[in-house]
């Protein structure tokens, strides 16, 4: 038979220092404090993802390189011809392109010409009609990657 001492009585509310009571709340100073303690050290977090994410990688722009220069570009009457030379820091070739007035047409020619050593110089030979006409000239030498480097003409006899 069960002992009537250990036996809450019906009618009896029980000890509230032996039965624990779930609305009472925790000792404070048993629970843990949310501010963090400056003595400890941080404790990484493993890495959710293990792939790597690829980034974008920005790519700079392609630097131009500078004009050629124009030393000079004279055009001879009597030999019909253009003579341009200049200098530059690209190697291979320049291109060169005269424009003209001939009568009321405007006409262009281009021609290449091998750069050496930083420098580069070449000659045109014009029609005789084109020759005898052309007013007007203007040479511009230019390359891959480069603004063009414009001058007029020198025209002598």
């Amino acid at each position: 038979t069960p002992d009537p001492s250990t036996t809450p009585d019906p009618g009896t509310t029980p000890d509230p220092s032996t039965t624990p009571d779930p609305s009472t709340t925790p000792d404070p100073s048993t629970t843990p404090d949310p501010t963090v303690d400056p003595n400890t050290t941080p404790v990484p977090q493993p890495a959710v993802n293990a792939t790597p994410v690829p980034t974008a990688i920005a790519t700079p722009a392609p630097a131009l390189k500078p004009a050629p220069k124009v030393k000079t570009a004279t055009f001879k009457r009597s030999n019909r011809t253009l003579t341009v030379a200049g200098t530059t820091t690209a190697t291979g070739k320049v291109k060169v392109a005269l424009t003209y007035k001939s009568g009321k047409a405007t006409r262009t020619k281009s021609f290449s010409v091998a750069i050496k050593k930083g420098k580069f110089s070449g000659k045109y030979k014009l029609s005789a009609a084109d020759a005898k006409k052309a007013t007007k000239l203007s040479v511009s030498v230019s390359y891959s990657g480069s603004k063009a480097a414009k001058k007029s003409v020198s025209v002598k006899k």
